[in-house]
């Protein structure tokens, strides 16, 4: 057997070959979000648990921070307090998810 390189042509124009109808960046975005949820529902713990871990302990982290500040200035740092809130809330989401899966 003799391996060779062929030359090969395509033309769409003649309307007998049926191209693709979706929108490049969006066939793109789903085609992402489906490796991404084949990723989650193989390896949710490593996935989805220790991202949740992490943004528990960046929670937990800003709500001593902002406990401190509380303490030394008796004023509630709004900024560091909704950031404390908002990790928390995420890592929740994380690990519930991580667990149900």
């Amino acid at each position: 057997m003799k391996v060779c390189e062929v030359p090969t042509s395509c033309s769409y124009k003649n309307g007998d070959v049926a191209t693709s109808t979706r929108n490049p960046v969006r066939h793109g975005a789903g085609v992402i979000m489906a490796l991404v949820r084949l990723v989650v529902e193989e390896r949710p713990l490593p996935v989805l648990g220790i991202p949740g871990l992490l943004f528990l302990l960046g929670g937990i982290g800003f709500g001593v921070w902002m406990l401190q500040i509380y303490a030394v200035e008796h004023m509630i740092e709004t900024n560091v307090a909704l950031a404390s809130i908002g990790f928390i809330l995420v890592s929740f989401f994380l690990l519930s998810s991580a667990i149900t899966l």
